[in-house]
């Protein structure tokens, strides 16, 4: 079953302020006057989305949900990171992504090479797996984009992380906790393209990202 993916207003664009203290008391916020903000340059370059992150930032579809057992996965590729040690990748297990006890698994890769699977939760992050494996291709300075395919398994017992087909992490279910909304994670100063966004279930398969018109 695949279902084109809905309409790019759909998708919400969250900026992560880990470090941020909640506020002590509930308040009506509101632009500064006199200031201007950027948005992310998040747009519809099929296939797929072109992302530039000026911040780190969480994008997705409040529609694109998994539960049970059930596979995620998608290609993209990094551009010159310019000097930049930012990771990206998948966020999943998604809850409350538009409040401030927003909760999700973040599987990111950096171009050094490096991995992480944490979770996020109410404004906290903590490490549940990482280090380098041989499996991501790194950006090496000569290269115009390096291409990633990063998936997660998420079985009844075990949910396992992997790149390029090859697994970096095993780790329990009720350590991940993977039901949810699944989107992505870009940390500030990259540039990449994301060209798929596939989630199959016991249904089938769902495509998340915009394909190239029918010729």
């Amino acid at each position: 079953m695949t279902r084109r993916t809905l309409p790019l207003r759909h998708f919400m664009v969250l900026a992560l302020f880990a470090l941020a203290p909640a506020p002590a008391i509930a308040q009506t916020l509101q632009a500064p006057e006199g200031w201007i903000a950027r948005p992310e340059r998040f747009v519809e370059m099929p296939p797929g989305f072109h992302i530039t992150a000026g911040r780190g930032v969480i994008l997705f579809n409040p529609g694109a949900t998994a539960r049970g057992e059930f596979r995620v996965e998608s290609e993209g590729f990094l551009f010159d990171p310019q000097g930049t040690e930012g990771t990206y990748g998948l966020i999943l297990g998604g809850r409350e992504l538009d409040s401030d006890a927003q909760r999700y698994i973040a599987f990111e890769i950096g171009s050094d090479g490096n991995f992480s699977v944490r979770r996020q939760a109410d404004f906290v992050s903590t490490q549940l797996a990482g280090g380098v494996h041989q499996a991501i291709h790194r950006w090496t300075g000569a290269d115009v984009t390096v291409k990633n395919v990063l998936s997660v398994d998420a079985g009844a017992a075990i949910v396992r992380f992997r790149v390029n087909d090859d697994t970096v992490a095993e780790l329990a279910r009720t350590a991940v906790d993977p039901d949810g909304v699944i989107g992505f994670r870009i940390d500030s100063g990259l540039n990449t393209h994301i060209t798929t966004l596939d989630i199959t279930t016991d249904a089938g398969r769902t495509e998340w990202a915009p394909k190239p018109p029918e010729e």
